[in-house]
């Protein structure tokens, strides 16, 4: 309240009267002329005047009181009520509202004003004491409200503001990476898809073309996720995180950026085989491997051996060389049986991946097939043999023969006819001796030929290491009278 002086040179006090009490009182100021008083609650209700004061010739004189003034204070206004459809505690941008201000009772309503950030943003004249404005897509965050107006002696009055609706922007969507990284991968390869900067979430989602691979009620910070990949294993995957917001209202966030994710299968299994046969050492055995595959013929790669623990599953040992035929030689303890398997390094699509495994080669090592110093062995004694049984032989023989110069000859004279029949030589008899006497004055009269002997070996007699030498003569006759025999003479000696 302002009490103002014209004639303030002479002015000594103001004094402020309220319902013909004074309230207040001010000392006047060289130079001032406005006064003012203030006054706040419901005890500032009622009439208020301002006096000033003179002197005159030492005397105090009041001035005419001012212009009476009525003032009337009352309280603010109750606060609106708000409907929200949809009813969240906080919104999102992009989301929109139907946000409905109501005054409460039987106040006369004038207008329902909107604000954002404490700023009309707009106004709407009120219906049966209430409004109800859209709100489209929420854009822009912050906290919204709305007021109502009412009038009291041609005085606008608003009311309170109404409780604030949040709008907040939507977190931020998570990230997503692949471990490990390739622009392609291989079937049954290990892939770990890993969801992580979601800070406080209740649940993770993973998304693979746009459909739920896999869910985590995890309320850890990160999400990770394996995947034994299969050709089935391609696809662009994303993930989302489910936040509780103020209020208990829980959403999903937007998804991560898209992952694309390429699988092949891999280089063709190569061939193993031996490349020599398995040698004997000091301390095992020597294994000469040979890993051999169609793919890149004459390039030089790496290939990979392993000798396979038991039941051929666990791998015990490996060893990697780089060549172009793809040869080892392995160092084995002694021992009954040994397992191998190889790989070699292919290129797909730029990547330099491990081809698939080859059969499992089984080898059974044996000391008595596979010894070199018992083979030479053998072969020195199987020799060794052999000579002796030749010596044998030769010394056998001479033996033999030694012995058939000693034994008993038998020898066979006989003539030989024309069907080569010797005759009966009887020599016991008178009969006989005269016949055979006849028969050589006979045989004088022909034309004889020269005596030839021959030895002949009888097959019969060979059991008994015996002889038969026979003498016989060959007739040169010119007739055909065979009235005449030969004679036969055998004598033999035991």
């Amino acid at each position: 309240m302002t009490c103002s002086i014209y004639n303030h040179s002479i002015m000594t006090k103001v004094q402020f009267y309220k319902d013909e009490n004074q309230i207040q009182v001010e000392e006047a100021h060289d130079g001032e002329a406005t006064y003012r008083l203030f006054l706040s609650g419901l005890e500032a209700t009622g009439h208020f005047l301002c006096k000033y004061m003179i002197i005159v010739s030492g005397r105090e004189i009041l001035s005419e009181p001012s212009r009476r003034i009525q003032v009337t204070v009352m309280d603010v206004p109750n606060p609106p009520s708000v409907d929200l459809i949809p009813a969240y505690s906080v919104y999102l941008k992009g989301e929109s509202v139907n946000m409905t201000c109501s005054a409460p009772g039987n106040a006369t309503v004038k207008n329902i004003l909107y604000f954002k950030d404490g700023k009309v943003i707009h106004t709407e004249e009120a219906r049966e004491g209430k409004a109800t404005v859209l709100i489209p897509d929420l854009e822009i965050d912050g906290k919204y409200a709305c007021k109502y107006t009412t009038v009291h002696s041609r005085r606008e009055i608003p009311s309170q503001t109404s409780s604030l609706v949040r709008v907040i922007d939507h977190p931020r969507p998570p990230s997503l990476k692949l471990f490990p990284e390739h622009n392609i991968y291989i079937t049954e390869e290990t892939l770990t898809i890993t969801c992580y900067e979601c800070g406080n979430t209740d649940e993770f989602k993973l998304y693979k073309n746009g459909q739920i691979l896999h869910n985590s009620n995890s309320k850890n910070k990160i999400l990770q996720h394996k995947l034994i990949l299969q050709a089935s294993s391609n696809g662009s995957y994303t993930c989302t995180c489910i936040k509780t917001l103020s209020g208990e209202r829980r959403m999903e966030t937007k998804s991560s950026n898209p992952v694309d994710v390429f699988v092949s299968s891999p280089p063709p299994a190569p061939r193993l085989t031996l490349a020599k046969p398995v040698e004997k050492t000091e301390t095992g055995f020597q294994v000469t491997l040979n890993c051999s595959s169609a793919e890149y013929p004459g390039l030089a790669r790496n290939f990979s051996f392993r000798r396979m623990g038991e039941q051929y599953n666990p791998i015990q040992f490996y060893k990697k060389v780089t060549s172009v035929s793809g040869f080892l030689q392995w160092e084995v303890e002694d021992t009954d049986n040994v397992a191998f398997s190889c790989s070699y390094e292919g290129e797909v699509n730029g990547r330099i991946v491990e081809s698939e495994r080859s059969e499992i080669l089984r080898i059974t090592l044996m000391v008595s097939v596979f010894s070199p110093p018992l083979i030479a062995g053998i072969t020195g004694g199987l020799s060794f043999l052999l000579c002796l049984i030749v010596i044998i032989f030769f010394y056998m023989k001479y033996k033999r023969l030694s012995e058939l110069k000693r034994n008993t000859w038998r020898f066979s004279w006989y003539w030989k006819d024309r069907q080569r029949n010797p005759l009966k030589c009887p020599v016991s008899s008178f009969e006989g001796t005269e016949k055979v006497s006849k028969n050589a004055e006979a045989s004088d009269s022909l034309n004889m030929k020269r005596l030839s002997i021959a030895s002949v070996k009888d097959e019969d007699d060979m059991g008994n290491n015996h002889f038969n030498f026979s003498t016989f003569q060959s007739l040169a006759r010119e007739s055909k009278d065979h009235s005449l025999d030969e004679p036969c003479y055998s004598l033999t000696f035991m």
